[in-house]
């Protein structure tokens, strides 16, 4: 795991890719009171052939309302999982110069990240 995020009643983590299993990528959930696990799923998604979100490697992630908000440095995307459909919605390219984005903070429509020593301030195209 290399980030995760919390709403009022749970922490949400998920898995790094790494060399054995660069394939499988889940998200679980733990209530905050205890740390004890009460969930787990492999969100769906529309891929290429050959291609799987075990790829990706989250460095950021945030809850906002009923998704999930991450940033992968692999791929260089901001992308989001809805939560009730456990699946991926939306997905967002970064900018091609940014090398090493970690961190991710959501507020309104834009999204902060780190990259390098700087925070950038992304805002999706409409």
């Amino acid at each position: 795991v290399g980030s995760l995020a919390s709403d009022e009643k749970y922490i949400y983590l998920a898995t790094l890719p790494d060399n054995r299993n660069h394939k499988k990528f889940v998200v679980m959930k733990a209530l905050q009171k205890d740390w004890l696990l009460s969930g787990e799923f492999e969100p769906a998604a529309k891929l290429k052939d050959g291609r799987s979100l075990g790829e990706l490697y989250v460095t950021g992630m945030v809850k906002e309302g009923g998704k999930l908000w991450m940033a992968s440095k692999n791929y260089n995307v901001i992308f989001s999982i809805d939560l009730a459909t456990e699946s991926v919605a939306d997905v967002f390219g970064l900018p091609a110069d940014l090398k090493d984005v970690r961190g991710l903070v959501k507020d309104g429509d834009q999204f902060e990240v780190i990259d390098g020593n700087r925070i950038v301030t992304l805002k999706p195209a409409a």
